[in-house]
């Protein structure tokens, strides 16, 4: 199942150019900007930004502690914590992209998941590019990140549901078949092969035209 990505990248990449190029980050200090996060918050993403020269973190948001467990004041301390809360079959491939490509000012994106101080699993999809200033220097890193929970949730039902589907698409006694839009067969279950006297992998090279050619059946009468 292909789930339709949300569009908000392109634009909290261009809002952190323009906040980095007006000097509205600034570490240390209440954002005057502190208003634009709350706003975009509410559409459930959360914020990290670090420092491009100290790698420390500047601002997170609140909704941080919701995927990660704990507070946001004990990153405020340990800046790299987020790192070591990546499950660990995850661990190698996403610590290497992660400190590789961010130490190289490279954008990139990675999925993995977070393990909860409870044991819980939180997967997620972090989205890190580099802030440039007005002299095209690197101040900032910013890392977006989507909890992935009700995708992850959606694709295990999808998936029991077509595992489900399945079952009973082939143990049925109803002949059943799944055609394409031009009726060439993808899927027959027994009792369509059965029916119509043909093995599954026979139909899966015909379509309805041609099982109603009178002409076709003589010519194909050693179809194999």
């Amino acid at each position: 199942m292909v789930l339709k990505r949300p569009n908000w990248i392109d634009k909290a990449r261009q809002e952190a150019q323009f906040l980095a190029q007006n000097q509205l980050l600034i570490p240390n200090v209440a954002f005057s900007t502190e208003n634009y996060f709350k706003i975009v918050e509410k559409t459930g993403l959360t914020f990290l930004v670090f420092s491009a020269q100290t790698d420390k973190l500047v601002y997170v948001s609140l909704s941080y502690e919701q995927i990660w467990g704990k507070s946001a004041a004990n990153l405020y301390k340990h800046s790299n914590s987020w790192i070591f809360q990546i499950h660990s079959e995850d661990y190698h491939r996403a610590s290497q992209t992660i400190l590789t490509k961010w130490r190289s000012n490279y954008e990139f994106e990675e999925e993995f998941r977070i393990v909860r101080p409870d044991n819980s699993f939180c997967p997620v999809r972090v989205k890190v590019f580099p802030v440039y200033d007005l002299a095209m220097c690197v101040t900032y890193h910013f890392a977006l990140v989507e909890n992935r929970s009700s995708y992850h949730q959606l694709e295990q039902e999808y998936q029991v549901n077509l595992d489900r589907f399945a079952y009973f698409f082939h143990q049925s006694s109803t002949a059943l078949a799944i055609t394409s839009k031009i009726g060439q067969f993808r899927h027959v279950n027994d009792a369509f092969c059965k029916l119509l006297g043909y093995s599954k992998s026979e139909l899966q090279r015909l379509a309805w035209a041609d099982i109603g050619n009178a002409e076709y059946h003589r010519d194909c009468s050693n179809f194999s």
